[in-house]
């Protein structure tokens, strides 16, 4: 039973190795990426409301 299972794993290992080696898509991103600031929601851009305090006497 273990030399079927080593076998298994030599198979899957060769072929995700393969994938990898072979894939299509770029993993680099522009420089644009890293230097423009992130999109922010609409409620992250406006100023947070003052804080009311109420002094009772």
């Amino acid at each position: 039973m273990a030399p079927l299972f080593l076998n298994f794993i030599t198979f899957v290992c060769k072929l995700y190795c393969r994938l990898l080696l072979y894939h299509t898509h770029s993993l680099q991103k522009s420089v644009n990426y890293f230097l423009d600031p992130p999109v922010l929601p609409p409620e992250e851009l406006e100023a947070p409301p003052e804080k009311i305090v109420s002094t009772e006497t």
